[in-house]
């Protein structure tokens, strides 16, 4: 797929990211909510259109949307440095198997 295919088919399917991306936000703060970690705020944000061709031409490199790891972008400011750890190991035991499926995905 060539650099403008890839911008056709996120431009024709930009609405779902930004679906995704607001349901991942509402999912993470309701899962801190749940674990009761404190935090000030969470923001996100899904790659515009215009960034993702930037991206892609700058580095040349992708043949798939899938390849491209920061379509979708979820922030969670804390107050403390040391919550930092602790959201980043929920959200990592949370999401193990994306995890895993991107590492399996990178030694095909």
């Amino acid at each position: 797929m060539d650099n403008e295919d890839l911008v056709r088919e996120y431009s024709n399917n930009l609405t779902t990211y930004e679906q995704f991306t607001n349901l991942m936000e509402t999912y993470i703060c309701n899962l801190l909510n749940r674990e009761q970690i404190s935090f000030h705020s969470i923001t996100s944000r899904t790659k515009s259109i215009e960034s993702l061709s930037k991206k892609i031409e700058l580095k040349n490199k992708y043949q798939k949307l899938d390849e491209i790891t920061d379509l979708s972008g979820i922030r969670v400011i804390t107050y403390y440095t040391d919550t930092v750890d602790q959201i980043s190991k929920l959200i990592e035991n949370e999401f193990i198997l994306i995890v895993i499926i991107l590492l399996i995905k990178e030694r095909v």
